[in-house]
C-alpha cells in the first residue's frame, strides 16, 4: 500500500491522502479490523468492500481517512446490534 499525504492549503482545512491499495492488502486490513472488533462483515449494515471504499474516494484521493480509518469508522458506526 502506498499513502501520500496531501497537506491542505488552508489553515483550517483537512489533509487528504492519495492511496494506492491492492484488493489483497485491503482484505488483509479489513479482516484484521473485523477480528479486532470480534465481528464479521455480515454484522455491518453498510457495504465495506474495497469497491465501496473506492467510491468514497475521489480519483484515488480520500479526504481525512486511510483504508484503516475508514474501515474502523464503518465498523464502529454501522455495526448491527447483535443479541
Amino acid at each position: 500500500m502506498r499513502i501520500e499525504v496531501i497537506k491542505s492549503k488552508y489553515e483550517t482545512g483537512r489533509d487528504s491522502y492519495k492511496v494506492e491499495v491492492s484488493e489483497d492488502e485491503y482484505m488483509e486490513i479489513l479482516n484484521k479490523k473485523l477480528e479486532e472488533h470480534n465481528c464479521t462483515e455480515n454484522e455491518i449494515s453498510q457495504n465495506i468492500s474495497i469497491n465501496m471504499w473506492k467510491q468514497c474516494s475521489y480519483n484515488g484521493y480520500t479526504y481525512g481517512s486511510t483504508p484503516e480509518q475508514w474501515i474502523e469508522y464503518m465498523i464502529v458506526n454501522f455495526r448491527k446490534d447483535v443479541e
